[in-house]
């Protein structure tokens, strides 16, 4: 575990890293006047590929199937998202998003892309792999991390 000094200036680092990555894909989404709940579904849906049930965005989302059918209407409603009926049972709605929304979608990749692109352009491919290597590395601990802050 890093030293408290250590500590605040590796979040100090990320966080001045992060932030423009932040800015610029937040200020897509209200520029779309799409609010940050449905933001975080649109973005989830994308990063899934393919349709999914309600019942599975819900706990992939961590929230209730109540609580993620506002968001879905919303998403909805500006025709970034989609129902459907499930093939392989006709109780259950799958939901992915339209062309217009994949194509939304796009656009904020290609934001984020072109932000990388500034911010890590001037690393050599020496450092850009170390770089590489360490997040993964964080990213996979992050993944499997049940880290509840107490209270």
């Amino acid at each position: 575990m890093p030293r408290a000094k250590e500590l605040d200036a590796l979040l100090d680092a990320f966080m001045k890293v992060a932030r423009p990555f932040v800015s610029d894909t937040s200020a897509l989404f209200s520029q779309a006047r799409i609010p940050y709940a449905q933001a975080g579904l649109l973005l989830h849906l994308f990063e899934i590929g393919a349709p999914r049930r309600v019942s599975e965005l819900a706990h992939g989302y961590g929230i209730s199937s109540r609580a993620i059918t506002p968001l879905i209407d919303g998403l909805e409603q500006r025709n970034l998202v989609q129902r459907s009926p499930d093939p392989h049972d006709r109780r259950a709605v799958l939901v992915g998003p339209t062309d217009e929304g994949r194509a939304f979608l796009t656009r904020v990749e290609e934001s984020v892309h072109c932000r990388g692109e500034h911010t890590f352009g001037q690393l050599d491919r020496d450092e850009i792999h170390t770089l590489l290597q360490l997040m993964r590395k964080v990213a996979d601990h992050t993944a499997q991390d049940s880290y509840k802050k107490e209270a």
